[in-house]
């Protein structure tokens, strides 16, 4: 736990490992596959527009403002070493 609440490059890692295992599941709906990450996947059934769902806009939020610029840090660090 302290792990998650202090390290946010494992945090990010594993949150991308169970998104990955509900697209798989959604069939690759994105929305779907965010909902589920939050109400589970037999949950996002219940909600009519998951693209209008309160929390699949706030993720989406999230990764314009914290995921996308973790991905360009360690994509150039990549590049720069190698």
């Amino acid at each position: 736990i302290a792990l998650l609440i202090t390290n946010a490059e494992a945090n990010i890692r594993i949150a991308a490992h169970h998104l990955k295992i509900y697209m798989a599941i959604s069939k690759g709906d994105w929305n779907k596959a965010v909902a589920a990450y939050n109400v589970g996947i037999g949950g996002v059934e219940r909600i009519p527009e998951p693209a209008e769902y309160h929390y699949v806009i706030n993720i989406k939020q999230i990764i314009n403002n914290m995921v996308k610029p973790f991905n360009h840090k360690h994509q150039l660090r990549l590049s720069t070493s190698m």
